[in-house]
């Protein structure tokens, strides 16, 4: 079986702007979820093994790209940031589906599933 990937979630979205999308249905092996987002936002990612939002959660990615603390590594000033989680070929048994938040700010997000 050849390994697929699946890009959702990324462009500009504003604040509490959200989506939704079923990234695979049927049994499926998850190999990877990768996330970035740029400076003045932060954007959430839940990976289900569902056909739906709800069931079993698979990952949560939380990336916080907003320091506000003024006294924080950056001093106040917005940072990117991405992550990779590294699913080592995670058994989903009905299939994945992942729901994209952003609650603050407006910078760029993108979330990309790879799965086979």
């Amino acid at each position: 079986m050849s390994q697929t990937s699946r890009t959702s979630g990324e462009g500009t979205e504003s604040s509490g702007s959200s989506g939704s999308v079923a990234v695979a249905t049927g049994p499926i092996k998850l190999n990877s979820i990768h996330g970035y987002c740029t400076s003045g936002s932060s954007a959430q990612c839940i990976v289900y093994d569902n056909t739906a939002a709800s069931g079993t959660i698979v990952a949560r990615l939380f990336l916080d790209c907003v320091d506000t603390s003024g006294g924080g590594p950056t001093g106040g000033i917005p940072e990117s940031k991405s992550m990779e989680y590294d699913m080592h070929g995670v058994y989903c048994k009905i299939g994945i589906f992942a729901v994209i938040t952003t609650p603050t700010g407006s910078g760029n997000h993108g979330f990309t599933i790879e799965y086979e």
